[in-house]
């Protein structure tokens, strides 16, 4: 897979991979996991919170539902 970045990310990248003693393509592999970890439980956090929320409101939603 080539990923091109912007000039400016890049560079940042490539700063903070040195900095951190990695190779870039690990640094860049760390930074897209953490980025899908997060997503992932933010999905998982919503889909909680909708669920809790059709939970304490089943009553209503039904109400609704005939309607």
């Amino acid at each position: 897979m080539n990923v091109e970045l912007p000039r400016t990310l890049q560079d940042d990248l490539t700063a903070i991979a040195a900095d951190e003693g990695l190779p870039l393509e690990e640094a860049l592999t760390r930074a897209v996991t953490d980025w899908v970890r997060r997503r992932r439980e933010h999905r998982a956090r919503v889909h909680t919170l909708i669920q809790e929320i059709m939970d304490e409101d089943a009553t209503l939603l039904a109400r609704l539902g005939d309607a």
